[in-house]
């Protein structure tokens, strides 16, 4: 969105002091929604609901505080940053000042190593931003994206900020990323693109972050992705199906960018749940794929509801199957 927006989250579910209200969100999860809103050019308003003589709740204070003791130490890329300039990246988001982006990484790799793809730009330079001296060894993979060779644990696990350093005019390319990575990727529904018109979205809380209004063959969704490494990728969806409301099938194709999509499923069936909020997970197929850019897509074949689901997200899974 070019437009000012900001989110508005509850350190629980409630915006008024609510004594039976114990839903209280870990620490972690309001700094990575602050550097998540800051990283799509947003702002974040936190909501707590006092109690009646005025006083804050000690959990409240708790998460206050622990944000607090996060910014202290990486306000430099929060305060006075803009939105980060990469795609999608696995481990986390990016936000930028001046001629630093700033990775703020949510997941930290298991095997050392940092795969930062799109910056086109030259990087001169990484680092910690919480403890500048810690310097971090930059490689450039072939085709021009980065690996940071960092340490084997997260310095901080909530969110470890790594600063890189660029000459001249930023440049990215903006296709998602796929990471030669033994980790999953999520595409989420939200983050599409969309071929038709009426869909809605889901108000994005816990198992509702979903595309709906799917009603016509002719509304379709899909991703762009790009490879470096050959790689197998079991392909998993992740949806809600009520069965009163859904049903029907679907045909999931992917394929280099310009060519003809391969079909993993020519009509796989939508499985309808019992209650609205029964999350399933279906497995698509095995699929391998070489180095390129690729489209993957989802469109309806029958439609037997008034929907044919509400779309969650679209895992990639690598797979040692072919």
């Amino acid at each position: 969105m070019d437009e000012p927006w900001e989110a508005i989250p509850t350190t629980n579910e409630s915006y008024g002091y609510h004594k039976y209200d114990s839903s209280h969100k870990p620490v972690a999860h309001f700094i990575q929604l602050l550097a998540s809103a800051v990283a799509k050019g947003g702002n974040l308003l936190m909501n707590i609901g006092p109690k009646g003589d005025g006083a804050f709740d000690q959990r409240d204070l708790t998460i206050l505080n622990g944000i607090g003791k996060w910014t202290d130490k990486n306000r430099e890329s929060i305060y006075g940053a803009s939105a980060g300039p990469l795609p999608f990246q696995n481990w986390g988001v990016s936000t930028m000042k001046g001629n630093k982006i700033y990775l703020h990484v949510f997941h930290w790799p298991a095997d050392g190593k940092l795969y930062v793809g799109g910056l086109v730009s030259e990087a001169t330079k990484a680092y910690l931003l919480a403890t500048p001296s810690k310097s971090i060894t930059i490689q450039h993979e072939p085709t021009g994206d980065l690996r940071l060779l960092v340490p084997a644990k997260a310095p901080d696990p909530m969110n470890t900020v790594i600063v890189l350093e660029y000459k001249g005019k930023i440049r990215v390319d903006s296709v998602r990323f796929i990471p030669p990575a033994k980790e999953v990727t999520r595409l989420l529904a939200f983050d599409a693109a969309q071929k038709g018109k009426g869909f809605n979205y889901g108000d994005g809380k816990t198992d509702r972050y979903y595309v709906e209004g799917w009603a016509k063959k002719e509304q379709s969704l899909n991703w762009e992705l790009r490879i470096i490494k050959q790689a197998n990728y079991k392909i998993v969806l992740k949806y809600l199906a009520p069965a009163e409301s859904s049903g029907g099938s679907y045909e999931l194709t992917i394929g280099q960018k310009g060519k003809p999509g391969k079909a993993l499923t020519a009509q796989n069936p939508v499985i309808t749940g019992p209650k609205v909020t029964t999350v399933v997970t279906q497995e698509a197929g095995v699929v391998t794929l070489t180095p390129g850019t690729y489209t993957l897509d989802i469109t309806p074949v029958i439609i037997q509801g008034t929907e044919l689901m509400k779309l969650l997200e679209i895992q990639l899974m690598p797979s040692d199957n072919k």
